[in-house]
């Protein structure tokens, strides 16, 4: 069987069965078409029966050396081909992995950029403008809520409970999850339906067009927003996230906290578990922030 051909299999794998989202089939498909090109073009390899693990090791040096991949690059790389191959195990199509055995680059462990309370305080203060009501309830989500930025553009009207103070969220994997929401954030959402124009699109947050507003767009005007602040640290939706699991860590158990942010499991130690929405709606009713911005 030709790469190209499982490669073009596995990816409608990952769209039609496994439900992968975009972002994640954009990044497999340029994973992979690198792949392709570099066992074709450099090594005259165009059959997966042909393919060594010296072959993949070569791979990985042309992706540190050529392709000036950072270990984070060469990693996802390498995690996508040793899943690449997987599949074709299970499809029969090999007898063995040539990636399984291969190791990945040592990755150092960054701490997460994240705002401090003050810094917080400065970026809500300075959203204004045509849209104020809309990017100012977007940014509280993500500071409160800690959303990925794709779960926020991907709200709809039918999933806020105001009254209850919960947003349903689909989260990676079509996976849905209750995110409960404190008074502010509530009364900046209320604020913002007051403003939003009536259209036919069930889309919360809307674009300058009156269409679902695009993840492109949210994170140029976070970054707009983060520019204006004059906050030294870079800020993006995903950082917002951060300052929402930094400034929880303490107030609740990592596992409250994995259950909020919608993570498939705890670093390490823990396996998978569940808490109730009592204690998640405690656990967001506890941010520090919310004292400040009442003042």
């Amino acid at each position: 069987m030709k790469i190209s051909d499982l490669s073009d299999e596995y990816i409608a794998y990952l769209e039609s069965v496994l439900n992968y989202s975009p972002l994640t089939i954009k990044n497999y498909i340029s994973d992979l078409s690198i792949f392709n090109d570099y066992m074709h073009d450099e090594l005259n390899v165009n059959s997966i029966k042909d393919i060594t693990d010296i072959h993949i090791i070569k791979f990985v040096g042309f992706t540190k050396k050529i392709l000036n991949n950072s270990p984070y690059a060469t990693a996802r790389k390498l995690r996508c081909l040793k899943a690449y191959f997987r599949y074709a195990l299970e499809r029969h199509y090999l007898d063995k992995s040539p990636a399984e055995r291969i190791r990945e680059p040592k990755i150092e462990k960054r701490l997460p950029i994240y705002l401090t309370l003050e810094e917080s305080q400065i970026l809500l203060r300075v959203i204004g403008g045509k849209f104020k009501e809309r990017d100012y309830a977007m940014t509280m989500i993500f500071i409160f809520c800690g959303l990925r930025v794709s779960e926020l553009a991907n709200i709809n009207l039918e999933n806020i409970n105001l009254h209850d103070g919960f947003i349903n969220v689909i989260g990676k994997g079509n996976k849905e999850r209750l995110v409960p929401i404190n008074e502010l954030v509530i009364a900046a959402i209320k604020q913002y339906l007051t403003v939003r124009p009536a259209v036919s699109t069930t889309a919360l947050f809307l674009s300058v067009r009156k269409t679902r507003i695009s993840v492109r767009a949210i994170q140029l005007i976070i970054k707009k927003y983060a520019e204006l602040s004059g906050v030294s640290k870079k800020i993006s939706p995903h950082k917002l996230r951060h300052t929402c699991a930094t400034l929880l860590y303490n107030e609740g158990s990592l596992l409250e906290l994995k259950e909020f942010l919608g993570h498939n499991s705890v670093v390490t130690t823990q396996i998978y578990a569940h808490t109730n929405a009592d204690q998640i709606k405690k656990l967001a009713a506890s941010n520090p922030l919310i004292d400040k911005l009442r003042k």
